[in-house]
């Protein structure tokens, strides 16, 4: 017995020294929208868009990395706002949408923002769920099917919006001495069922809306290392995917270099999003 809980000890004493030991890899400070392959001519065409954004904080801090970000700075210009009153134009206009584990909310608020927009709409339109909406509990099909359906009746009624869609953000998956000793007595390993759900999500999302409407595909960025490597882990014989360690300093939200990452990942996205909406009025 003794020995055991001296096992015990130690084990757990090697853990908290191998975890102080870890280290992610340094950021990058070079600015990543500058390798972006888009012209000035097509941040301008951005620009020149009314652009509303519904989001909670991982969407902040995207945002936040576009506010720093020197190729877009003096081009794409972010207003924050409060209520559909304040929208500006030819403004990247953004608010805090519904609450967090609240899907149906938001997407209901969503659509409730459209009714308040008075004498100006935007041109582009899109919002994102929070990784707090998804979790293994959720009725992905129901709730899939409530946003389709929810989307259609507002595309039907603003024809001339373009809706660009987002994938449900990831988290980290827990690795390491931590997560051997979770499995080792039987503890679910932390990241990985959530990821789960959110994939599945993520693949309706996508084979619903890719190739006819603009995805921004969140979960895709968010995955992928700055070396094209995916962050891949195994549930039940088949590969779901996760935040890349180096992108978060708590596991979810995004670090400087992860919003970087998805800044562009924005940038490239509204500017499909653009080229759609001046196809729109050309025909």
């Amino acid at each position: 017995m003794k020995q055991a809980t001296f096992l015990f000890i130690l084990i757990v004493m090697l853990v908290a020294g191998f975890d102080q030991g870890f280290s992610k890899e340094n950021i990058n400070n070079k600015d990543i929208l500058q390798n972006m392959e888009i012209s000035d001519n097509d941040l301008k065409r951005i620009s020149r868009k009314t652009i509303f954004f519904g989001h909670q904080s991982v969407g902040s801090n995207m945002l936040d990395a576009l506010k720093i970000s020197k190729i877009t700075g003096s081009n794409i210009k972010i207003n924050k706002i409060s209520s559909a009153g304040e929208l500006r134009k030819a403004y990247l206009n953004h608010m805090y949408l519904g609450q967090n584990y609240d899907p149906f909310g938001k997407v209901q608020g969503f659509a409730q923002i459209f009714s308040d927009f008075k004498d100006t709409y935007p041109d582009i339109a899109f919002f994102k769920f929070c990784y707090l909406d998804i979790n293994p509990d959720t009725d992905i099909v129901t709730l899939f099917n409530f946003y389709k359906q929810t989307m259609a009746e507002i595309q039907k009624k603003y024809p001339m919006v373009v809706f660009m869609h987002a994938t449900v953000p990831l988290v980290q998956m827990q690795t390491g001495p931590k997560a051997w000793i979770k499995r080792l007595i039987g503890k679910p390993v932390t990241g990985l069922s959530d990821n789960v759900a959110r994939v599945k999500f993520n693949e309706l999302l996508r084979a619903e809306y890719s190739g006819r409407a603009v995805v921004f595909d969140i979960a895709e960025s968010e995955s992928t290392a700055p070396d094209g490597r995916r962050e891949i882990f195994t549930r039940d014989g088949r590969e779901y995917y996760a935040l890349v360690p180096q992108y978060s300093d708590d596991g979810a939200h995004l670090n400087d270099q992860g919003g970087r990452v998805l800044a562009a990942k924005l940038v490239l996205s509204l500017n499909a999003a653009a080229e759609q909406h001046t196809s729109k009025w050309n025909n």
